[in-house]
């Protein structure tokens, strides 16, 4: 029995040249194997790929799961909520969707708040804003889920959500241990040595 299929029915398969292979694949895809009795799999001079003595439904080849990856990535996320907020609704306000955060399975690594800052337009008939900063590692749902809740609250302005790559990771590992930045630590041996030559 030789069965064809397109080959855009059958990415998944394509390479997986072996029996024990093609067994895999349906196995990830949640249905069972079919019973097999060749191992070959091959592209034929027209373009579909040949299954060759196994009985193979075609939404099973079409069915393809995506597999989880269950990798963190770190983001920066600064949102600015409305002056209008006392200190203690800011505060009520950045705990609550700190927690969402971590509701959601992320890690925080950094928080920061920067407090009252003047706007450089202005923004709903507001010309300052409370800004916030924190930096966790999530996946990309738990970033929709809290953007998702900026968008609902009124009391927030603004938000930028940002992906940090390596460079940017180790920057602000850097300027949190005063490496770099403002804040940066000054040797003042060094400093003193230099003065005096």
């Amino acid at each position: 029995m030789t069965t064809l299929v397109p080959p855009f029915w059958g990415n998944q398969i394509k390479k997986k040249s072996g029996q024990s292979q093609i067994i895999a694949f349906f196995m990830e895809s949640g249905f069972p194997p079919p019973p097999l009795k060749t191992s070959s799999a091959n592209l034929s001079e027209t373009g579909y790929l040949e299954i060759l003595n196994i009985g193979i439904s075609l939404p099973s080849i079409f069915y393809n799961p995506k597999k989880q990856r269950n990798m963190l990535t770190q983001y920066e996320t600064v949102f600015i909520l409305t002056p209008v907020l006392s200190e203690d609704d800011a505060k009520k306000s950045i705990n609550a969707y700190v927690e969402l955060l971590k509701s959601q399975g992320a890690e925080i690594v950094h928080q920061e708040h920067w407090g009252l800052k003047n706007l450089r337009y202005m923004i709903g008939k507001k010309n300052t804003g409370i800004y916030h900063v924190v930096e966790y590692k999530a996946d990309g749902k738990a970033v929709d889920v809290l953007e998702v809740a900026f968008r609902r609250d009124e009391n927030v302005l603004r938000y930028m959500t940002v992906k940090l790559d390596k460079y940017a990771v180790k920057y602000n590992d850097d300027k949190r241990a005063g490496i770099v930045g403002r804040n940066k630590k000054v040797n003042t041996d060094k400093v003193k040595e230099g003065a005096t030559v």
